[in-house]
């Protein structure tokens, strides 16, 4: 599961003994505040930035939203999500999944290059725009991305047909690896 960082906007400007009080409440909860700001852009509000993981992780929006109210005191609404990446084929796969699609992630490290190919079914990518999907997993990856469409995936994610290599990739020339590559 990726580390999502949720802001959660008060909507009101707190005293300093309000908010430290919240900040502990959610402190001895187990809830890691990565920051806040003392002002909002709007005015009369105050952000946090609470990091999403560990016993929180399976938490949803909604929960964090009724956490921060109890603690605060005030009306709270969901701000900006964004995630941690450390650049892991786990990563890949969570931007894969919060686009709805499945696919095989593969790394070619024989050149030393570590770029990576995600395999993808060409049916999946009719209702995702590909550009979108690929700056994604360049941004989670900190690496080329490679997208090569097929006309199936498995449930295992990986190209229906044809032969695979170790790692899961199609064998270059075989007849999983589809000619209508994607160039990044």
């Amino acid at each position: 599961m990726p580390i999502a960082v949720v802001r959660i906007i008060l909507d009101s400007t707190l005293e300093t003994a309000q908010f430290a009080a919240g900040v502990a409440y959610l402190r001895q909860r187990g809830a890691a505040l990565v920051e806040h700001t003392a002002a909002h852009a709007e005015q009369g509000s105050t952000e946090l930035a609470l990091l999403r993981e560990g016993e929180f992780a399976d938490w949803g929006d909604r929960e964090l939203l009724s956490l921060c109210a109890t603690a605060f005191g005030v009306p709270v609404r969901l701000g900006v999500v964004t995630y941690v990446s450390r650049g892991t084929d786990d990563d890949a796969r969570a931007v894969l999944e919060r686009f709805g699609l499945s696919g095989a992630v593969s790394r070619d490290e024989a050149d030393g290059s570590g770029d990576v190919t995600v395999t993808l079914a060409r049916a999946d990518m009719r209702r995702v725009p590909e550009s979108r999907v690929h700056t994604a997993l360049e941004a989670a990856l900190n690496e080329t991305v490679r997208i090569e469409l097929v006309d199936a995936i498995s449930p295992a994610g990986n190209p229906a047909t044809g032969s695979f290599a170790e790692n899961g990739g199609p064998v270059p020339g075989s007849p999983g690896r589809n000619p209508d590559t994607v160039p990044s």
